[in-house]
C-alpha cells in the first residue's frame, strides 16, 4: 500500500470540506471544528460541557475520561455560544448516525487508512496534532491542547502512517 504524507492528506479533507460547505451547512461546522480543534462529536454536541473559563476561554469537559481543554473564545461560532449560554443543544441538530453517514457520503478516498484502520472523523485528531507539531509546539502542549492525559496516546497520533 503507498504511503501518503501528512500535505496529501490534509489537502484531501480540506477538498472533502470545501465541496460540503454549502450543500450541507451543519455537517460543514461540524468537520470545520473537529479539523480546527479535533473535537470529539459529543464534545460539539453537548453544550453542557463547555463553561466559561478566565481570560476569554471556554473549558470543554472532554468525553473518553481525559483532561478538560481549554478553548480560545474567538474560535467558537456565535450560535453555539449562544447554545452553551441557554445550555440548549450544542450547535447543531446533527445526529451521530447522520453524521457518520455523511461523512462516508462525501468522504472521497475511501481506500484511505491510518495504520490497518479505515479513516473515520477521528482523522481530524491525527491531523490537528501532526499540524501543531509541525508548528513547533511540544507533545506535553499538544496533549493539553487536545486533552489526552497521556502523552503517548499523541504520540500515536503523530506517528500515524496514513495508507491509500
Amino acid at each position: 500500500m503507498p504511503v501518503l504524507n501528512y500535505q496529501q492528506v490534509n489537502m484531501y479533507l480540506q477538498e472533502m470540506t470545501d465541496t460540503v460547505q454549502y450543500i450541507e451547512p451543519e455537517f460543514y461546522q461540524f468537520l470545520k471544528y473537529n479539523y480546527d480543534f479535533g473535537f470529539r462529536y459529543k464534545e460539539l454536541k453537548e453544550s453542557s460541557r463547555w463553561s466559561y473559563h478566565e481570560n476569554e476561554t471556554f473549558l470543554v469537559n472532554t468525553e473518553k475520561g481525559s483532561n478538560d481543554r481549554i478553548v480560545p473564545i474567538d474560535g467558537v461560532p456565535k450560535a453555539f455560544i449562544e447554545s452553551i449560554n441557554d445550555q440548549t443543544e450544542g450547535f447543531s441538530t446533527i445526529r451521530y448516525s447522520t453524521f457518520t453517514r455523511l461523512f462516508k457520503k462525501y468522504y472521497f478516498y475511501p481506500y484511505l487508512s491510518v495504520g490497518n484502520k479505515k479513516v473515520s472523523s477521528h482523522i481530524f485528531r491525527y491531523l490537528l496534532v501532526k499540524r501543531l507539531s509541525l508548528q513547533g509546539q511540544t507533545i506535553r502542549q499538544i496533549s493539553d491542547f487536545i486533552g489526552e492525559v497521556n502523552t503517548n496516546n499523541t504520540l500515536g497520533y503523530l506517528n500515524a502512517v496514513f495508507h491509500y
